[in-house]
């Protein structure tokens, strides 16, 4: 457990990541990032153990919520997640391996990717698709085994594959993302715990602060708009970039 400055930060970034996926989604670029800076002497295993167990407490409730007004939703998306469970898994044994002197390389390059996709990319449209299994098997496994190898960005790369790779509706793709977000979350989970990887205390604490920032974001945030909370993750997402950076080189 990290000293009591350290857990009010992280306590305060899992609530910011809890307030921004209640929008839009992206609340991993400000959790993991966190983490990263919190625990400098923590291993790659220990940082992507406790962010899944964390955050999958917030996507538990969210799954519950959708699937109470949209089982259809929730169903039709479930082969979808066990694709993605069975990915996740698979990286995160991956990333377990890794030592932190590569890992943080890695995640420089992954937070200025999804950081540029989420602000630059263009809004998808529903449109008629072909090959819809294929498309949910290539799909959830590559973005499963990217969610429990690494995990920023996750939710957006969902409802983008859902929108513009299976012709979902928009409501249609949130309800969906969230439950094969459940369900690589919890396939990353299963591996730290197996491996001890997971600092529990700390993610109960944030597991915490994470669903109370959901709430409030579900209430309060949603007049901004999602187009706001996009530049906010974006420029969290950049900032963390170069922050890692400077860890790096110098």
């Amino acid at each position: 457990m990290p000293d009591l400055a350290v857990l009010i930060f992280l306590m305060l970034a899992a609530f910011c990541a809890g307030w921004v996926d209640a929008i839009g989604g992206g609340g991993g670029l400000i959790q993991f990032p966190a983490l990263l800076f919190g625990l400098p002497d923590a291993t790659p295993a220990q940082l992507l153990g406790t962010n899944k167990a964390s955050s999958i407490v917030g996507t538990a409730g969210a799954t519950r919520t959708y699937y109470k007004k949209f089982p259809q939703f929730i169903k039709a998306t479930i082969p979808m997640a066990l694709v993605a469970f069975v990915g996740s898994v698979l990286g995160a044994i991956f990333s377990s391996q890794l030592p932190r002197s590569s890992f943080e390389p890695i995640v420089f390059v992954v937070l200025i990717i999804v950081g540029s996709w989420i602000l630059f990319a263009p809004k998808t449209t529903p449109k008629v698709v072909k090959n819809n299994l294929l498309i949910s098997i290539l799909g959830g496994f590559g973005i499963g085994f990217y969610d429990g190898a690494f995990g920023p960005g996750t939710g957006a790369f969902l409802i983008a594959l859902l929108v513009g790779g299976l012709g979902k509706q928009y409501l249609e793709a949130s309800a969906g993302a969230k439950i094969v977000n459940f369900a690589t979350n919890l396939g990353a989970v299963i591996i730290f715990s197996i491996s001890h990887s997971i600092i529990w205390s700390l993610a109960l604490c944030m597991a915490l602060a994470n669903l109370l920032g959901g709430i409030f974001g579900a209430k309060t945030a949603l007049g901004r708009g999602s187009e706001f909370v996009k530049v906010i993750v974006a420029t969290v997402a950049f900032a963390s970039a170069i922050r890692i950076a400077f860890n790096i080189w110098g």
